[in-house]
């Protein structure tokens, strides 16, 4: 017995879905790699560490001082950016959301390239008996 035509087609369209298709973009559609596709961002790793905050001149942003990357927090919001893309939490180790660059505030994307250089920090001010005056030399 012969199979019937539709049989045939069924059959070969199970075995393309078991076997796994391969997906070609449109021209001008979006590329393999994108969410479109199914793929996802690389989500970035855990900080385990305590961050040392220091503000930095001039802005209301601050960054983690002891972090080797990019750690910006700003009202109440920790940012960051990784593989190419801008991530926030609430918490520093916590879980870390996907953002468009426009979600970012403008003030962390407006930090200077040297922000490290322009750190404010903490400390007695010039006056201070630290620094060898007193108080009575401050004028």
């Amino acid at each position: 017995m012969t199979p019937s035509r539709p049989a045939v087609l069924v059959t070969l369209l199970v075995a393309g879905m078991v076997a796994g298709c391969a997906v070609a973009s449109a021209p001008g559609g979006p590329p393999p790699h994108a969410p479109a596709h199914g793929a996802r961002a690389k989500r970035p790793p855990r900080i385990t560490i305590t961050p040392t905050v220091v503000l930095i001149a001039g802005t209301q942003v601050a960054f983690a001082e002891n972090y080797p990357g990019d750690l910006f927090y700003f009202q109440g919001r920790w940012y960051r950016p990784y593989d190419g893309r801008w991530w926030w939490s609430v918490t520093v180790n916590g879980e870390w959301v996907e953002i468009a660059v426009g979600q970012v505030p403008r003030a962390v994307l407006e930090v200077p390239r040297d922000y490290r250089r322009k750190a404010v920090k903490g400390g007695p001010p010039p006056w201070a008996p630290a620094h060898g005056r007193r108080a009575k030399d401050r004028s």
